[in-house]
């Protein structure tokens, strides 16, 4: 059995710290089936500190620069860890083991944490092979565009997914049956052309800690992301309709509109305040310009139109505002175009001039 290194001891910056800790203490579970899982593992090698957290589907790994004066591991609290590191000085951390206990000094601030026995922790999983790396900041804007079609609770569950296409080109796509989005951005390829799929709100919820450039990794039971500071691993869903969603985009239009998309976005906004939940709201389109209208409980209604520019026929669409919403933000701002076919087929939210991103909803028929 192997007892927890007491000579654990190393100094390490105030905000790398919590930083560090906060990024793994994400993915600590919410209901852990053991107590150790409920833990961070803190592990001093040399002049690297790394801080890890597994719940047996994903694990996440910061790792530090430290003034190392002993290597060791010991298992503490992570929500505990992050709520106090958070309060703590802008002055070097002290971290030592003494008695079985993790010894904090921050200044005049000094705490103690119980600690479990490390042999208890479960093995974290290696890194796949690595398929690619891309750039932090593109990464990052282009997984939040694609993950903002669809969530956590998505049915099936399979549709939680962010499905990644590794060719010459990397391509994303996520969709909750009710909308999808695409995105497609430029990356290094290290590996085969493949596919993978992890859960969309962890790629999402992960992808703005990292900086400078990303590794992606993969096999057919893992995904992975790492800047070389923090490591994300995950388990691969299975059954994404990634590559059948794909033909979707390529849907027939006969009407564009172009428009403003904060001035569009506001106003359908307002409708979503005010529409019932159960109904849609209604934009009719003619005579270069768009009347956005929602009614509510109690007959309550809002009305307002703008102006845009429609190449095509007039069209009247119910739409569900929320994803309306979703897209024009994940759009960005400036003008954004809408591809329209029949009142039936979806509808494409794009922004004007980038074809790196698409956007579908699928109107709601009339009752």
């Amino acid at each position: 059995m192997t007892a927890v290194l007491t000579q654990l001891a190393c100094a390490v910056d105030q905000a790398v710290l919590k930083a560090a800790v906060a990024a793994v203490a994400k993915r600590l579970p919410s209901r852990p089936a053991l107590p150790t899982l409920a833990c961070v593992k803190l592990t001093v090698d040399g002049d690297r500190l790394s801080i890890a957290a597994f719940d047996y589907d994903t694990s996440a790994t910061a790792a530090v620069s430290v003034d190392g004066r002993g290597d060791g591991q010991v298992l503490v609290s992570g929500r505990l860890l992050s709520a106090l590191t958070d309060t703590l000085p802008a002055k070097p951390v002290a971290l030592t083991v003494d008695n079985g206990r993790l010894k904090l000094t921050c200044g005049t601030v000094k705490l103690g944490f119980p600690t479990l026995p490390v042999d208890e922790y479960p093995q974290l999983p290696d890194l796949p092979p690595a398929v690619g790396t891309v750039d932090a900041a593109e990464f990052a804007r282009a997984v939040k565009r694609v993950a903002a079609a669809t969530g956590p609770d998505a049915e099936p569950k399979n549709l939680i997914g962010l499905w990644f296409s590794f060719d010459a080109v990397l391509t994303m796509l996520a969709s909750d049956r009710y909308r999808a989005a695409a995105g497609v951005v430029s990356w290094q390829a290290s590996g085969e052309a493949g596919h993978a799929c992890p859960p969309a709100h962890l790629v999402a919820d992960t992808a703005h800690l990292l900086s400078g450039r990303v590794t992606l990794y993969a096999d057919d039971a893992l995904f992975g992301m790492s800047d070389g500071n923090l490591t994300v691993v995950t388990a691969q869903l299975t059954d994404h309709p990634g590559e059948r969603l794909r033909s979707f985009f390529d849907g027939q239009t006969n009407r564009t509109v172009e428009l403003d998309a904060e001035e569009f976005a506001g106003h359908v906004g307002r409708a979503a305040k005010v529409h019932e939940k159960a109904t849609p709201i209604i934009l009719d389109f003619a005579d270069g310009g768009v009347a956005i209208r929602a009614t509510g409980e109690d007959s309550t209604d809002a009305d307002a139109a703008m102006d845009c520019d429609i190449d095509g026929g007039p069209i009247e669409i119910r739409i569900n505002p929320d994803y309306l919403t979703a897209a024009i933000k994940a759009a960005g701002t400036g003008r954004i175009a809408l591809r329209m076919g029949a009142v039936t087929k979806p509808v494409q939210v794009l922004p004007v001039g980038d074809d790196s991103y698409r956007h579908l909803i699928v109107p709601i028929r009339k009752q």
